[in-house]
């Protein structure tokens, strides 16, 4: 089986923050809004100078029932919020991913990976390297190269992991 990464639609930033029920949390260095239930981890969102997403005012439901409205947030992440927060959403990303042995490009260069070996039946909770590691986990078991692609809320990954006794 192969599977086509193909191009992927875009998101509205703006949209995707409306969308969840968030909790405020203020620290040393800003406010941050959190999104609360599952795929935490898609959702974060920074207040430092009001100049992200083009310094549009956002407005983030919280878990209160009030509305909170926020002049220009940073999209952030998980690492970010748990080194200035403490609060560790590191393991609740949404991830998709498909390990094959081979690929091969298609006229626009998408990458199609050949003779799949695992592919997710859904989107799964998880960290964000996820498809590296289970790349990794695959090549010392097989012995050999294994290709990776994830998919994320904030984008796509694809590349590859080769079993450690072959880089020695």
């Amino acid at each position: 089986m192969n599977f086509e990464v193909g191009q992927m639609t875009m998101k509205s930033a703006i949209g995707e923050a409306s969308k969840h029920v968030y909790r405020k949390v203020d620290s040393r260095v800003g406010t941050w809004l959190v999104r609360q239930g599952k795929y935490a981890a898609d959702n974060i969102y920074w207040l430092k100078d009001g100049r992200g997403m083009g310094g549009a005012t956002i407005k983030f439901k919280l878990e209160d029932g009030s509305v909170f409205e926020a002049k220009g947030p940073w999209l952030t992440n998980a690492g970010e919020l748990f080194q200035y927060t403490g609060i560790d959403l590191r393991e609740k990303l949404s991830t998709f991913v498909v390990l094959s042995d081979n690929v091969v490009y298609d006229k626009n260069y998408d990458p199609i990976l050949v003779n799949v070996l695992y592919k997710d039946s859904e989107i799964k909770e998880s960290v964000y390297d996820r498809g590296s590691s289970l790349a990794h986990e695959w090549a010392e078991r097989l012995g050999k190269k294994i290709y990776y692609y994830q998919l994320t809320a904030g984008g796509s990954l694809f590349g590859s992991a080769v079993p450690e006794k072959v880089n020695q």
